[in-house]
């Protein structure tokens, strides 16, 4: 669709992990929609696929049944306990219900929506759990495909789909810039949650279950570095980074919401101010946090 980032068409939106911080998505999503800036496609990997999936199934309402639903699990007591008495003592029976619980959450989004049936054509990727390699989901049940893509390890039981055991996305690519190009896309846009900045106060207080989820997300950052790096001089890739909340504190939901919708707007009025000619030429745009000491990625940047 046309748009005066001067993008080219087809324009993906890809979103990223985070898992709580994944929220900030939601107001991401309020200011580009806000500015006029919609997708021919989204690819989501991980807790990103969540509000990938609530958005392509009603674009027009869409931010608003995430804003709602995000706070909703914000005061949601049961699934916050049950997602770190998951963390803290692995058994099947937390594993299960941890599941159930997000399946509920999402189905009430989406209802029984299949992939052919949304307004906007998503791309949902989980990873193959025998291969270790991405698996890019299009087909028949939305709700088993945002649940596979969530299936974190230890958290979330595999998923079957298609003769394939899945888990979280974010496993084998966070940032699935390279299954939007082979879904046709010629321009991306990141909806980044997944960007890891602790202070030092904040890691010396973190408790192992914190220390872990922030180890983790250090760790996806690094595939995902290497994922723009390997894109970025094929087509360009607008950024647009948050990170604001922490890993598995979902109380934070509301306010990373607004801190995604600032981060964007700040993205979009800088990327409008520099009067780009069309096209835009491959390369790194916007605020990639955390990206731009990485010699790789700085030569690409614009």
């Amino acid at each position: 669709m046309p748009n005066d980032l001067h993008l080219p068409a087809p324009l993906a939106f890809v979103l990223t992990g985070g898992t709580a911080r994944a929220s900030a998505q939601v107001g991401m999503l309020e200011s580009l929609t806000t500015h006029g800036v919609t997708p021919d496609l989204v690819v989501a990997s991980s807790t990103g696929s969540i509000n990938a999936a609530t958005f392509c199934s009603d674009p027009s309402f869409g931010t608003e049944t995430l804003t709602a639903m995000w706070s909703t699990l914000a005061n949601d007591k049961t699934l916050s306990s049950t997602w770190r008495k998951a963390v803290r003592s692995v058994t099947s029976s937390q594993f299960n219900k941890t599941g159930d619980l997000l399946r509920k959450y999402v189905q009430g989004a989406v209802g029984h929506a299949q992939f052919d049936e949304l307004e906007i054509p998503l791309h949902i990727v989980a990873t193959d759990l025998e291969s270790g390699s991405a698996v890019r989901l299009t087909r028949g049940s939305v709700v088993d495909a945002v649940v596979a893509s969530c299936a974190f390890p230890a958290i979330i039981p595999p998923v079957s789909i298609d003769d394939h055991l899945l888990i979280d996305g974010s496993v084998a690519t966070d940032a699935p810039i390279r299954q939007a190009i082979e879904a046709g896309a010629k321009s991306v846009i990141v909806l980044d949650s997944a960007a890891s900045h602790i202070t030092e106060e904040t890691a010396t207080a973190a408790g192992w279950i914190s220390v872990m989820g922030y180890s983790l997300g250090h760790m996806v950052r690094g595939l995902a570095a290497s994922e723009l790096v390997d894109t970025a001089s094929e087509i360009p890739i607008l950024v647009i980074s948050s990170t604001a909340g922490a890993p598995l504190n979902i109380k934070e939901s509301p306010h990373n919401i607004e801190v995604g919708q600032q981060a964007a707007n700040t993205v979009i009025a800088a990327h409008r101010a520099r009067r780009w000619r069309r096209p835009l030429k491959p390369g790194v745009y916007g605020a990639p946090h955390g990206y731009a000491a990485d010699p790789r990625i700085a030569r690409l940047m614009h």
